[in-house]
């Protein structure tokens, strides 16, 4: 018996892979969806993707969101996959997206950079790229311990948050 909320949120996960292929990234269909309900370890922890970008593992809880926010999540988890399967192209500097060509020489470089960039760079390039998939702004609302995802509206992702 398959439960109702993977089925929302699997049916949302398709919506995503598709809005991100129809830009020109494809990671995000390679990766599989996975449901594990201690993903939501607190109010606002429903998602992760692990560090190959091979998995999205999702809280089934998810589901009981709004869509603007299970729409959010899911955009931003495709957007990890899509920068974890792209070592060294994409960067968040001065509040833009951007995407770096290899260089002919010092690539090597330019991967530990990236590998080293701050968790909130990380976070920001995730919401940038299912940004430009979904043609829409991602926000955040809720309380300031609380702080959520959401298409359309919202402030911006606060340094530090986790």
């Amino acid at each position: 018996m398959t439960d109702s909320r993977t089925d929302v949120l699997e049916t949302v996960w398709e919506h995503v892979v598709e809005r991100f292929r129809e830009q020109g990234f494809a990671h995000p269909a390679d990766a599989r969806l996975s449901f594990d309900p201690t993903r939501h370890d607190s109010c606002r922890h429903f998602a992760a993707t692990t560090t190959d970008g091979a998995e999205v593992l999702v809280a089934p809880a998810l589901a009981d969101m709004p869509y603007q926010t299970m729409l959010a999540i899911l955009a931003h988890e495709a957007g990890h996959v899509e920068d974890l399967c792209c070592p060294g192209v994409w960067w968040f500097r001065n509040g833009r997206l951007l995407r770096s060509e290899f260089p002919s020489k010092g690539a090597r470089k330019l991967v530990r950079a990236w590998e080293e960039r701050s968790d909130d760079e990380v976070e920001r390039v995730a919401d940038a790229l299912a940004e430009v998939a979904l043609g829409q702004k991602i926000g955040y609302v809720g309380h300031s311990g609380c702080l959520v995802q959401f298409v359309g509206r919202g402030k911006k992702r606060p340094t530090g948050l986790r």
